[in-house]
């Protein structure tokens, strides 16, 4: 890797850290909403925030396949790799709930990019007995 492709995978990552703040400040927004109008607002900002922060990563994932693909020659392995980065859990809460991070708000479905959890949050979200976990 060149020094220019090692700048621009530090300013992919940089945007992507960005990205993630902006989504833990809609997340919290959307905790402390009191009415619904509120929440409508604050779960735009956060879906909002969440859609950024996914093409972020994705474009960061893209780029370093990009990378591995060009040193490597290993075309199809660099792909499946990037792909899996992609796969989205689902959780629904039965009572506003926070866990690893998140809120979750009754009755409402939030998705979570699966690289987002590190395996000990994913174990608390699948241990949590008000939430609902889909893989």
């Amino acid at each position: 890797m060149n020094a220019a492709q090692a700048k621009k995978l530090e300013r992919l990552k940089t945007a992507q850290e960005a990205m993630a703040t902006e989504l833990a400040s809609a997340s919290e927004l959307l905790s402390k909403a009191d009415n619904d109008d509120d929440r409508s607002a604050a779960q735009k900002l956060h879906d909002e925030a969440a859609g950024n922060l996914e093409a972020a990563r994705q474009e960061h994932v893209d780029y370093q396949a990009k990378l591995d693909e060009a040193s490597s020659g290993a075309k199809g392995k660099t792909k499946t790799k990037a792909k899996s980065k992609t796969e989205v859990i689902e959780v629904v809460a039965s009572a506003d709930r926070r866990r690893a991070g998140r809120a979750f708000p009754k009755g409402e479905t939030v998705e979570i990019p699966a690289a987002d959890l590190t395996e000990k949050q994913l174990t608390a979200l699948r241990d949590d007995p008000v939430l609902s976990v889909k893989e």
